[in-house]
C-alpha cells in the first residue's frame, strides 16, 4: 500500500460527507435523479477500485472528474440514441439544437482556456469552492489560509474569468 492511500473508514467518511455534493453536482447534466444517482455511486465505486492508485489528498477531485466525465458520456450517448430513435431523452439538452449544444461546448472550452491561466492556487480555491462545494472556511481550513484570502483569490479568479469571456456582470 502507498503512502497516502485512503483506508476504508476514511473512504466511508468521504462517501457520507462527499456523496450529495457529487449527486447535486452530477445532477447539473441530467435531470434524471435515478441516473445522477448511480452516476456519483459508480465513481466512489471505481474510487475505491483504484483506491491504491489515487493520493488520498486528491481523491475529491478524482471523484468530481469522474462523475462530470461519466455524466457528459451519459449525456452523449443519450443525445445519439436520441438522434437514431428520433425520441427526446430525459437529459437537461434534449431539446437543444445541435448549434446549441455547440454554443455551449465552444463556451465550456472558453471557460476551460480561461481557468488554465489563473495560478495553480487560485484554480485549487477555485476547484475546491465550486466544484466540490466547500466553504470559504472550510477552503481555508484545507489550505491553511485565512478566509479572507480565500475570498480574494476567488475575486480575482472570477474578475479574470469575467474579462476573458467578454462578461461585465
Amino acid at each position: 500500500m502507498r503512502k497516502g492511500t485512503i483506508q476504508k473508514h476514511e473512504f466511508e467518511q468521504l462517501f457520507r460527507e462527499q456523496y450529495p455534493r457529487l449527486y447535486r453536482f452530477t445532477l447539473q447534466f441530467t435531470t434524471d435523479e435515478e441516473a445522477a444517482k448511480d452516476i456519483a455511486a459508480d465513481c466512489f465505486w471505481t474510487a475505491w477500485k483504484n483506491r491504491e492508485d489515487i493520493e488520498k489528498d486528491n481523491i475529491t477531485g478524482y471523484l468530481f472528474v469522474c462523475a462530470r466525465n461519466k455524466s457528459l458520456s451519459l449525456l452523449e450517448k443519450s443525445r445519439h440514441i436520441s438522434h437514431i430513435d428520433g425520441k427526446d431523452s430525459n437529459t437537461t439538452f434534449a431539446a437543444e439544437t445541435e448549434g446549441q449544444w455547440i454554443e455551449k461546448e465552444t463556451m465550456l472550452q472558453e471557460m476551460e482556456d480561461a481557468i488554465s491561466t489563473l495560478t495553480p492556487r487560485t484554480r485549487l480555491i477555485l476547484q475546491k469552492h465550486y466544484l466540490e462545494r466547500l466553504s470559504y472556511k472550510e477552503v481555508a481550513e484545507q489550505l491553511d489560509i485565512s478566509t479572507s484570502g480565500v475570498k480574494k483569490h476567488i475575486v480575482k479568479a472570477l474578475s479574470v474569468l469575467r474579462a476573458r469571456l467578454g462578461r461585465t456582470e
